[in-house]
């Protein structure tokens, strides 16, 4: 049997999940845990962020992040505005990122500011012809100190900290 009720927008099942289970652990990693609840607060606030950027439904976002908390609220406060997220993985570089961003024409790109031993908007002004807008997340912190130091430089923005 189909469970119908699952069958919805992912910013109505976080909604809904939120409203149920706001205090139950939503995910965790090494160095954070995130609630329901405030996983659909932080997702809202960047939201909020995204729509104030310009970012409406139907424009395409492209995420050059790696497997961080932070991409998680970053993709569900896409979802949420009903724009479209595009995974870029991070070990892309010019003539991927080109093509890339030439098919897909996205509105806004996300990557971090440094990450291992690049330092991404450095090595992006080697592609600044296909980027519609700035890039936008860019905590520039080395991995081991990223979840803190992010989080400070999202809330700044008003992002998702």
């Amino acid at each position: 049997m189909i469970q119908t009720d699952l069958i919805a927008p992912i910013a109505e099942l976080l909604r809904r999940h939120a409203a149920a289970r706001g205090n139950k652990v939503a995910y965790r990693d090494a160095n954070t845990s995130v609630t329901y609840a405030a996983l659909l607060e932080r997702t809202g606030k960047l939201a909020g962020h995204l729509a104030g950027l310009g970012v409406a439904p139907g424009d395409v976002v492209a995420v050059q992040l790696p497997n961080w908390w932070e991409t998680i609220v970053i993709a569900l406060a896409i979802w949420r505005l009903g724009a479209v997220l595009n995974p870029v993985t991070p070990i892309y570089r010019g003539s991927e990122l080109r093509i890339i961003f030439e098919l897909a024409k996205p509105s806004l790109v996300l990557v971090p500011g440094a990450f291992g031993d690049t330092d991404y908007p450095l090595r992006e002004r080697g592609v600044p012809e296909v980027f519609h807008r700035p890039i936008v997340a860019r905590p520039s912190v080395r991995p081991a100190a990223r979840t803190r130091a992010c989080g400070r430089e999202f809330k700044a923005a008003g992002g998702i900290a």
